[in-house]
């Protein structure tokens, strides 16, 4: 695959909002006592279907609830499956069946990192959303584990303030008016490292880090450097930002 792959993750209310010729990963379906469970479903098409097990306890069997799914991705016409599943032992039957199913139809399964390492073939999700070290270094750690041909960025655009010094690396969200009045009250730089931007405030004991349109490409194009090639971007992250899809460069 040579071509940059690109999917904005939305629920079927937004969907219509991603520009022509861009695709959606459409998030309107989950799990519910082992079996496949959607909400409505947009007039456009969509590419991938993005199913929220969080809550997924083990319960039903995990063949029938493959089955259900790769079916649905099927009839939709989709190239793959996005499965967001707890990191326990009680998650495994269900992607490792998820992956048979979605192999055995030529379906691409994207899963959290944790579980694409004891499944294989899966596509490993790595975030992107970082406040320290450097985004190409955790990238080429999980080329090297994985190989760039199975990782797929997670993008969670970033609006965050962090105060320093930060040893748990947690920050506090920050609403889209609060950063419109931070980033007035200091200069920000684009870190080449976290490929985020910058401010600092308060004479350097707090630091806000913020999206735009310029991290986001940059955050592809470290991705596509390393040869990843594919990436899942939260459209609800953009648009708090106001920051329009057809806006992120791609590499």
């Amino acid at each position: 695959m040579d071509r940059f792959e690109s999917y904005f993750i939305c629920p079927a209310e937004t969907a219509e909002s991603v520009p022509a010729g861009l695709a959606v990963a459409l998030a309107a379906y989950g799990l519910r006592q082992g079996h496949l469970t959607r909400r409505a479903l947009p007039a456009r098409p969509f590419a991938f279907l993005c199913v929220d097990g969080r809550g997924y306890d083990g319960a039903g069997r995990p063949r029938v609830t493959a089955a259900e799914t790769v079916r649905e991705a099927i009839v939709r016409g989709c190239r793959g499956v996005l499965l967001d599943l707890p990191d326990s032992p009680r998650s495994l039957p269900l992607a490792r069946s998820m992956q048979a199913a979605a192999r055995e139809n030529g379906l691409t399964l994207c899963l959290p990192e944790p579980l694409a390492a004891a499944t294989e073939g899966a596509l490993a999700l790595i975030g992107t959303a970082l406040c320290a070290g450097s985004l190409a270094s955790r990238l080429r750690e999980a080329a090297a584990r994985f190989g760039p041909e199975r990782l797929a960025l997670d993008v969670v655009p970033l609006r965050a303030m962090f105060r320093l010094p930060c040893p748990d690396g947690r920050g506090r969200r920050v609403d889209a008016e609060e950063l419109q009045t931070l980033r007035q009250t200091g200069r920000a730089a684009l870190s080449p490292e976290l490929a985020v931007n910058s401010v600092l405030l308060d004479k350097g004991r707090r630091l806000l880090l913020y999206d735009d349109e310029r991290s986001l490409a940059l955050k592809l194009r470290t991705a596509a450097a390393i040869g990843i090639r594919r990436a899942f971007i939260d459209h609800a992250g953009l648009a708090a930002l106001d920051i329009d899809p057809a806006a992120v460069e791609l590499p």
